[in-house]
């Protein structure tokens, strides 16, 4: 057990807080400006808020604006993708990059 008069030294340089959309985009950058860094999410998938929502949700901003960096979604998708694309296409980002993600992971304090 650690003394909490003396934490642990992380072995990453930054936490990000959670594997939505935002948590995804910022692991990108981080990887992109090579800094060390983990992803947590007490969910067990990444972008868990997409994939359980009704199946008539669409995003309220197009596709030119709701994409991952460098990669644009599918014309098959629409202008305004579904949340089932949404989260394919979140998953689909996330296994084509080598993400530091540990996923069922909670947060108590920062």
């Amino acid at each position: 057990m650690t003394d909490p008069q003396h934490p642990q030294r992380a072995a990453e340089d930054v936490l990000v807080i959670g594997a939505g959309p935002a948590g995804i985009a910022t692991a990108y950058a981080l990887e992109q400006a090579n800094i060390s860094y983990k992803v947590v999410d007490r969910a067990q998938v990444i972008g868990s808020t997409w994939c359980r929502l009704y199946p008539s949700l669409t995003l309220n901003a197009s596709r030119y604006y709701s994409h991952m960096p460098e990669v644009p979604f599918p014309r098959g998708y629409g202008i305004f993708p579904t949340g089932a694309q949404y989260y394919t296409y979140l998953d689909g980002f996330v296994k084509s990059h080598d993400f530091n993600i540990e996923l069922g992971v909670t947060v108590h304090s920062v």
